[in-house]
């Protein structure tokens, strides 16, 4: 990600891509469907963002470290969401909180 060093612009995509994805991957369906949609109109805007405010033409590259990260973003997210499905079914939860005040 310090390598990337990514401007504000591609770190809403990255975000976005990432929160999109999850979202119609858990729900399917028509939600899947929508969101697709949006990561189309994202991936437009970026495209556009590149050509004509970067003036980059061959931004493919970049795009790829982009969606590296994400992936491996994702497979964090899925690992730990396993271990906290079983968390749930055997209820073993053991939270530590930086401010515990917060939750009462």
């Amino acid at each position: 990600m310090i390598d990337l060093n990514p401007s504000d612009i591609e770190l809403s995509f990255m975000l976005s891509q990432l929160c999109f994805h999850y979202v119609g991957k858990r729900f399917q369906g028509e939600i899947l469907k929508i969101s697709e949609k949006f990561q189309e109109i994202l991936a437009d805007d970026l495209h556009d963002y590149y050509v004509n405010e970067m003036r980059k033409s061959n931004y493919g590259s970049r795009m790829a470290q982009m969606m590296r990260i994400n992936n491996l973003i994702q497979k964090e997210v899925y690992k730990h969401r396993e271990k906290m499905d079983l968390a749930r079914i055997f209820e073993v939860f053991c939270v530590e909180v930086s401010h515990p005040d917060l939750f009462l």
